[in-house]
């Protein structure tokens, strides 16, 4: 029980350090919730098996089944001690990548009202933020997506999680730009923030990896839009190294997306040379897809 409850609460903070301990620590527990029976940090631990199970050994039904079990030992059995990080997990890395992200949206919600209730606050906050990309993704309306990451943004700093203000700063600077808030169209400026502080503030710490890699992500995907290729290159590759921290995260499937439309769009420009670096760059891309 104290091993589990230990690897319950690292897998954050692995997640951050190294993709590969992270991936350790969810086998180690599912192996021990295995052989000796479920407990309230086996819920999590499952729901983050996914991760392992799909995106390195392409067995997406067993991580989406595992998911599922962990959620209903929460709901069934009462082991709500994770619930919030239950939920969320489940959603973030499993979900999304099997079924209409809509479907997320509840899963969040629930997060968010049991990390409230429980006083496992930093998830309400990643519930916050989440829910904000989600609503990205699936293209709706803006100004109810800005509605949503400003309430994501206020409950953040009210707790005092740094991190996911950083996180949603970058989300709503990509949507403000989206609306013609900001100072010119593909760049992430106005508002609470500008490009240079920004990229200033999330380098000067390594605890910040993720929510640097995300930034670069959506700064790749500002360039693209404003039809500036070479910029969004220049972007893709600030977070090409990053991306190890961002795997089975939505923005990992944006990088391969729109790395791959600023690589075709400076194909006709380009010497032969860097066109079939490019090409091959796409159809990596493409297979990643």
């Amino acid at each position: 029980l104290a091993t589990l409850d230990a690897l319950g609460k690292l897998f954050a903070p692995a997640l951050q350090s190294e993709a590969n301990l992270a991936d350790l620590l969810i086998c180690k527990a599912v192996n021990l919730s295995l052989e000796h029976g479920n407990c309230d940090a086996s819920c999590v631990l499952y729901a983050n098996l996914f991760r392992v199970a799909g995106r390195r050994f392409g067995d997406y039904q067993m991580g989406l089944r595992f998911g599922q079990l962990g959620c209903e030992l929460v709901e069934k059995r009462g082991l709500t001690r994770f619930e919030a990080s239950t939920y969320l997990c489940f959603s973030c890395f499993a979900v999304r990548w099997m079924k209409p992200v809509e479907q997320c949206r509840d899963l969040l919600r629930r997060s968010f009202v049991a990390a409230n209730r429980i006083g496992d606050l930093p998830y309400g906050a990643y519930a916050g933020n989440n829910l904000t990309a989600d609503l990205l993704f699936a293209g709706e309306p803006l100004a109810g997506v800005q509605d949503e990451a400003e309430r994501g943004l206020a409950y953040a700093r009210k707790v005092r999680f740094g991190l996911v203000t950083d996180f949603i700063l970058t989300q709503l600077a990509l949507i403000r730009m989206l609306r013609g808030l900001t100072r010119g169209f593909g760049r992430l400026d106005g508002g609470p923030s500008n490009e240079i502080d920004t990229e200033a503030h999330l380098s000067s710490n390594p605890d910040l990896v993720l929510a640097e890699c995300l930034y670069w992500v959506r700064k790749l995907q500002a360039r693209y839009l404003a039809d500036d290729p070479v910029s969004a290159l220049e972007a893709a590759t600030k977070a090409q190294r990053l991306l190890w921290v961002c795997q089975a995260f939505f923005e990992e499937a944006e990088y391969h997306f729109y790395g791959a439309l600023a690589r075709a769009a400076c194909c006709d420009s380009a010497p032969m040379d860097e066109q079939r670096q490019y090409l091959v760059a796409m159809a990596a891309d493409h297979r990643q897809l």
